[in-house]
């Protein structure tokens, strides 16, 4: 380059190799190169954005839980595994809710059965003369607890047998004819017997076909069902057990207690 034409300082393509660049110092190449800079790559430009609305998005899910789940999941499960329609099995809340409200009415019919058959003022009693013998034993400082009475251990265990026979009745008579005890029904609750081996599929999804839910329980199982409670119920050592019973269906497979194993029975929710 002549001195009249020479360039700015800076860096330039090198004459020598077109992949670099060469620094001229105002008046002649110097031995500084590099490597010519990559050109810069422009990003795609970007697609617009789906114009969704939180209403687009409802049906793709739900909270866990929530009533819209509850109520959608067996229509869900048939649409996504091909089973048909099912019924939920019931949930323990509702069975102990069910349990509750029994054991209530069957209380007041207890009541009146005690008090028609004329028990219930010599029951007093003899009630309150074991009372008053078991406070002067501890008044004397004795902890021995007295001996009942002849007549008042005969009239407790007239009371006992009493006590299942209503229990025993009622629940018998209302599985059999309204599929449910009062309580049951008033708790949306249904026993049905246990669907055949076909349905294991509904049964690992806490559901049963909505035709075998309509299957009457029948006299035999509301029968057998019926008797284990009362066996259940008797007291002793056998109320632990009944309470293992009542607790089971909260992690029960099908959500049965140990009279609905009795019985092959489960309990759904009535539709």
């Amino acid at each position: 380059m002549t001195n009249h034409a020479n360039p700015p300082r800076g860096w330039y393509d090198d004459p020598a190799d077109e992949a670099r660049e060469r620094y001229w110092d105002g008046a002649a190449w110097t031995q500084r190169v590099r490597r010519k800079a990559e050109p810069v790559r422009r990003a795609p430009a970007r697609e617009p954005a789906l114009d969704l609305t939180i209403q687009d998005l409802t049906p793709a899910w739900r909270p866990l839980g929530s009533r819209a789940a509850r109520a959608a999941a067996p229509a869900d499960a048939a649409a996504v595994t091909g089973l048909a329609p099912a019924v939920p099995l019931a949930s323990w809340g509702r069975r102990a809710g069910g349990a509750l409200i029994d054991y209530v009415i069957i209380s007041l019919i207890f009541a009146v059965v005690v008090f028609a058959l004329g028990d219930s003022a010599q029951l007093v009693t003899e009630w309150e003369g074991w009372l008053r013998s078991l406070y002067d034993s501890a008044a004397t400082g004795s902890y021995a607890v007295p001996a009942m009475s002849a007549t008042l251990a005969q009239l407790l265990r007239r009371l006992l047998l009493v006590r299942a026979g209503v229990i025993l009745v009622y629940s018998v008579v209302f599985l059999a004819t309204w599929g449910a005890t009062p309580g049951m029904r008033l708790a949306g609750c249904r026993v049905v017997p246990v669907p055949p081996l076909d349905n294991v599929a509904h049964l690992a999804n806490r559901t049963v076909p909505a035709d075998q839910a309509a299957v009457p329980v029948g006299w035999g199982r509301a029968l057998w069902r019926s008797l284990t409670w009362v066996l259940l119920d008797t007291g002793g050592l056998l109320v632990l057990l009944q309470l293992f019973s009542v607790l089971m269906p909260l992690w029960h497979p099908r959500r049965q207690t140990i009279h609905d194993m009795v019985a092959r029975t489960v309990v759904v929710r009535r539709s």
